[in-house]
C-alpha cells in the first residue's frame, strides 16, 4: 500500500512539474458577431454594440441599440464569433488602379459597374460613399478629410489611404 501511495505521489509530482513548464496559449477573444447568408452576403456586428440574436417565428432577429435586422431562417447559412482583422491588405486585382492627386482627388478605375466604394476612418466611421459609373470608374474628393489614415473598401478594393 505504501508503495502504491509513493508511486501516486511521484506521478502527481511529474504531472505538476510538466504543467508548470507548459506554455498556455489562448485564442484572442472574439470581438465580432458575423452572420453568413446563403446568398454569400456577410453581416458583421461589433460586440461592443451588444447584439441580441433571437429566432422568432422562422426569422433570425439581430438587434442592438443602433439597429435591428431580420433574416428568414432559411436564408441564414451560419453564425460565427471571430476576432476582427486589423491587417488590411489590397485584394489582388491587376485591373483596379488607384491614383491620389495633390488636389485631394482619388481616381479609381477597374471596378465593376455601379460598384460601391466607401472610405472609413480608422475608428470604423463611414466618411464617404460613392458608386462606380458604368465603365467601372469613379472619382472621390478627399479634400474635406483632415490629414490622417483612412480605409478604402469595396468588392474590388481594400486598402489603406494616407492623406497628408
Amino acid at each position: 500500500m505504501k508503495r502504491i501511495t509513493l508511486l501516486f505521489v511521484f506521478a502527481l509530482m511529474v504531472i505538476i512539474m510538466a504543467a508548470q513548464n507548459m506554455k498556455v496559449t489562448t485564442a484572442p477573444l472574439a470581438d465580432e458577431f458575423v452572420c453568413l447568408l446563403k446568398s454569400g452576403a456577410t453581416i458583421t456586428w461589433k460586440l461592443t454594440e451588444e447584439p441580441k440574436v433571437e429566432l422568432l417565428e422562422g426569422q433570425f432577429v439581430i438587434s442592438s441599440a443602433r439597429s435591428t435586422v431580420y433574416y428568414a431562417a432559411e436564408d441564414v447559412s451560419r453564425f460565427n464569433l471571430q476576432k476582427s482583422s486589423t491587417d488590411i491588405k489590397p485584394i489582388p486585382s491587376a485591373k483596379v488602379k488607384i491614383q491620389q492627386t495633390e488636389a485631394g482627388q482619388l481616381f479609381i478605375s477597374g471596378c465593376r459597374a455601379d460598384e460601391e466604394v466607401v472610405i472609413y476612418a480608422t475608428d470604423g466611421k463611414q466618411l464617404l460613399r460613392s458608386h462606380a459609373n458604368k465603365d467601372g470608374m469613379l472619382t472621390l474628393s478627399t479634400d474635406a478629410l483632415p490629414a490622417g489614415v483612412y480605409i478604402v473598401k469595396s468588392q474590388s478594393v481594400n486598402l489603406k489611404l494616407a492623406k497628408r
